[in-house]
C-alpha cells in the first residue's frame, strides 16, 4: 500500500448520513483540516467501534483545527437507521461502492492458493489458522475469518440483508485514517494491517490518533 503523505488528496463525493445532501473534499479545502476515517460496513464490529470512537474525540479534533468525517461502506438508508439511534454528532457518510476507500489506497484481500502478497492476497490456511483477539474482548483468540462473527455475538448484533450484501461484496477490504490539511494535501495516514495479517483489526486508540494528528500539523 503506497503512502499518500505529501500528495494531493484524491477528490471524493459521498452521501451524508446525518444531514441531507453530499459531502465533498472541497467542503473542507481552505476552511479546515480533515481527519477522514474509511471503514467497512456495519457487519464489521471493529469498524462500528471506530466510528463511535471518532465521534468521542471530535471536540478534541476541533481544538486542533480539524474536522472528522467517517465514511462507511454501506447503503444510505441502512446507515441512517443504525446511526440515527446512536445520535452521533460528527459528520458521517456512506460509500456503498467502496470507491473512496480505493482512491485512498485501501486494499481488498483475495483468498488464493497461489503465491500471496499481503494485503492484496492471503492464503486460505492463514485465514483459518491465524488466531487473533485484537480488542481483548474475546475469551481467547479466534481464527481470522471468525473474528467478526465472534464479536458480533458479544454485541448482540444481527446482520440485515444489506449488511450481508456489503460483507459479501467488500468484507475483505481494509480500513484506515487519512489526515488532509486545509490545502488538500495528505499529511498523515494509517492503513489497517499494513504490517501483516496479524495486525488486522488492531486500530489506533483515540490518544494515538490525536497525537499523530497534532504532530502532523505542528
Amino acid at each position: 500500500m503506497a503512502s499518500l503523505v505529501g500528495d494531493a488528496a484524491p477528490d471524493f463525493t459521498v452521501a451524508a448520513i446525518n444531514r441531507d445532501g453530499d459531502i465533498r473534499l472541497a467542503d473542507y479545502t481552505g476552511r479546515s483540516a480533515l481527519l477522514l476515517g474509511l471503514f467497512r460496513g456495519l457487519h464489521c464490529p471493529f469498524c462500528r467501534r471506530q466510528v463511535v470512537q471518532m465521534n468521542g474525540y471530535a471536540d478534541q479534533l476541533g481544538e486542533l483545527g480539524v474536522e472528522g468525517l467517517a465514511v462507511i461502506n454501506t447503503e444510505l438508508d441502512r446507515a441512517r437507521l443504525y446511526y440515527g439511534r446512536l445520535g452521533l454528532k460528527m459528520a458521517l457518510a456512506v460509500d456503498p461502492e467502496w470507491q473512496t476507500h480505493r482512491r485512498f489506497g485501501l486494499a481488498r484481500a483475495k483468498i488464493t492458493l497461489g503465491r500471496t502478497k499481503w494485503p492484496q492476497t492471503i492464503n486460505p490456511l492463514t485465514a483459518v489458522t491465524l488466531r487473533l483477539n485484537p480488542t481483548g474482548e474475546l475469551p481467547a483468540p479466534v481464527p481470522l475469518i471468525r473474528m467478526n462473527a465472534a464479536l458480533n455475538r458479544i454485541d448482540g448484533f444481527e446482520k440485515t440483508a444489506v449488511d450481508k450484501k456489503m460483507e459479501k461484496a467488500h468484507g475483505k477490504t481494509g480500513a484506515g485514517y487519512v489526515l488532509i490539511d486545509t490545502a488538500g494535501v495528505v499529511r498523515w495516514q494509517w492503513l489497517e494491517g499494513e504490517t501483516g495479517a496479524q495486525d488486522v483489526a488492531k486500530f489506533p486508540s483515540a490518544t494515538n490518533i490525536l497525537d499523530a494528528v497534532g504532530a502532523a500539523l505542528d
